[in-house]
């Protein structure tokens, strides 16, 4: 899909020293990406995709595109699965699966989900990836 790409190559741009340092930053897992859903067929869905970088003086981005936030401690509910993704309703039908394993009885924001990936994209095979949906 080209918008991760585009997204996943502004990342490692910074990380590779398009930053205010000009300094590399070793690459982390997972890769995560947070995903709404558009209302309807006619809405766009959101996609914003993450690296995580441990050091808190990290150099500041160059690129607008490139942002710092930060997650909080929370809980997460977890899917774990095998597979090449590249499209998104694959990875919406991974998400069903994983609400519908949490059932109603525990309280989930399923407003969004975050994708993880812990594989170089050249993987191609055992891939490790995962669905995530908060905990209320």
């Amino acid at each position: 899909m080209k918008t991760m790409n585009t997204m996943f190559m502004k990342l490692f741009k910074y990380i590779s020293g398009e930053n205010a340092a000009k300094q590399k930053i070793p690459m982390t897992c997972p890769v995560t990406t947070r995903f709404i859903a558009g209302a309807g067929p006619a809405c766009d869905s959101n996609f914003t995709m993450s690296f995580y970088v441990p050091n808190a003086d990290a150099p500041m981005p160059t690129n607008k595109d490139v942002f710092f936030t930060e997650m909080p401690e929370t809980l997460i509910y977890v899917r774990q699965f095998s597979g090449y993704y590249v499209r998104f309703d694959a990875w919406a039908q991974e998400a069903m699966k994983l609400a519908d394993a949490i059932g109603n009885e525990k309280a989930f924001d399923n407003s969004f989900f975050f994708t993880a990936g812990y594989d170089a994209p050249f993987k191609l095979f055992n891939r490790h990836n995962e669905i995530w949906f908060k905990s209320n």
